[in-house]
């Protein structure tokens, strides 16, 4: 693991399974990450135009670093990964409360509607530092 003091992140060394580019989200399985929503290991450092299968590359898992943007994002947005492995401003969470043709006349008889949980089914990974458009880099502080 090393510190790297020009950019404030730490970063390992991972074997990649697959391709991976740089800049791109990498998942805890060593792959870029191909599902919106992931949580991740960390972002691919872009040291080369695209890593092979089995090529150790370095990853930063902490602190802030650039990223490949998937969408328009804004400074401060909370960032999620992306279905391609960019990064994009997560969804926030929100729930509908369904209504039907029939009134409910009593109290009792309206359902409780209860959100639990510690996170979102979308992990955000960090807060964007700067704006971006897609196909673009941004920076990014991962969480």
């Amino acid at each position: 693991m090393a510190e790297l003091s020009k950019y404030g992140v730490e970063a390992m060394t991972i074997q990649a399974d697959g391709v991976i580019h740089p800049y791109y989200a990498v998942g805890f399985d060593n792959k870029e990450v191909d599902g919106a929503g992931e949580a991740i290991l960390g972002i691919a450092m872009g040291d080369a135009t695209n890593y092979a299968d089995d090529e150790y590359i370095s990853v930063v898992f902490h602190g802030i670093y650039d990223a490949m943007a998937g969408d328009t994002i804004a400074a401060g947005d909370p960032i999620s990964t992306n279905s391609d492995g960019t990064f994009v401003k997560a969804t926030a969470l929100s729930a509908t409360v369904p209504s039907g043709a029939i009134p409910v006349t009593s109290t009792s008889a309206t359902p409780a509607m209860t959100i639990a949980g510690a996170y979102t089914p979308a992990v955000v990974v960090g807060y964007a530092i700067n704006g971006a458009s897609s196909g673009s880099l941004f920076s990014l502080r991962l969480i």
